[in-house]
């Protein structure tokens, strides 16, 4: 019996230490974000965690650590196509960027 074929993509992250102050209890924190888009430095990294994790409770400061994660991801051919969605060149052309 052959193998099962399978499509396999490594997906890197950041996991990002933030220093967050909580504003309903009035204090400070570490806590963990995870960014999959590639940045260019850490300003540019605190301006993205900004726009997506604050709210009217938590308020970024600034950026402590960071460490980047890389994965190696599989599915098997036959589950790839039952859930994978056809991009015609023109889709595909823009998700590269």
């Amino acid at each position: 019996m052959a193998a099962e074929r399978m499509i396999t993509r490594t997906i890197q992250k950041k996991v990002y230490t933030v220093l967050v102050f909580d504003c309903v209890e009035n204090t400070t924190r570490q806590s963990d974000f995870i960014l999959t888009e590639k940045v260019k430095d850490n300003d540019e990294a605190l301006k993205l965690l900004r726009k997506r994790y604050e709210g009217d409770s938590i308020k970024v400061c600034a950026i402590i650590s960071t460490k980047i994660e890389e994965k190696l991801y599989a599915l098997s051919e036959v589950d790839f196509l039952k859930y994978a969605h056809i991009v015609d060149k023109k889709e595909n052309d823009n998700a590269e960027e």
